[in-house]
């Protein structure tokens, strides 16, 4: 199931749900896999979406990512960050040790003052699914530590084994260079299969 309007943004209210890709035909990579994750799900993924890239697996959620072909990832303690090539965007995914998925979401504005000061929030939280998990999203502002003011877009999966937070901030200019990466980053979280 697609994501309509995965990111607002702005005041201008971003919608990224009609980017489209077209994208050349997928390879794929066993880089940033584990061994034990089946050739044929990271294929058939790629293949499905006809993406070039890396699936990661999210294993303390039960959840798996597609990185695409020049975006960057790595792991920061316990959180797998993946930036844009030109590194404007980050995307956190972090996955609280402990917490339902309602404590993680009202928990969320505390997670990302971890890494970001003086957060604000814009609006309430917007439930949605996202291939047939549930989500809670919330937009707002913060500075980064050398005080550069961020949007951000936080949204937590309900993932099948614990809930994940996927936390995107960026300047807005860097947000708009980078939709169709977001979307196409978004709308490819999913349970493995």
């Amino acid at each position: 199931m697609k994501l309509n309007a995965i990111i607002l943004l702005s005041a201008a209210a971003l919608s990224l749900g009609s980017i489209g890709c077209g994208s050349p035909a997928a390879t794929t990579s066993n880089a940033a896999r584990p061994a034990s994750t089946p050739d044929s799900v990271t294929a058939d993924l790629v293949k499905a979406n006809k993406i070039e890239g890396d699936v990661v697996q999210i294993e303390d959620a039960g959840l798996q990512v597609l990185v695409a072909k020049g975006m960057k990832q790595a792991k920061d303690g316990q959180d797998t960050v993946v930036k844009t090539s030109d590194g404007g965007v980050d995307i956190r995914l972090t996955t609280p040790k402990e917490g339902t998925f309602d404590a993680v979401v009202a928990n969320a504005p505390k997670q990302i003052g971890t890494y970001l000061k003086d957060v604000k929030v814009n609006a309430q939280a917007d439930n949605r699914t996202l291939n047939g998990m549930k989500t809670s999203e919330l937009t707002g502002t913060g500075k980064t530590a050398n005080g550069k003011t961020v949007q951000w877009n936080m949204t937590v999966v309900d993932g099948p084994k614990r809930p994940t937070i996927v936390n995107i901030y960026a300047d807005k200019e860097n947000i708009a260079k980078a939709q169709s990466d977001i979307k196409v980053f978004l709308d490819n979280i999913k349970k493995p299969q």
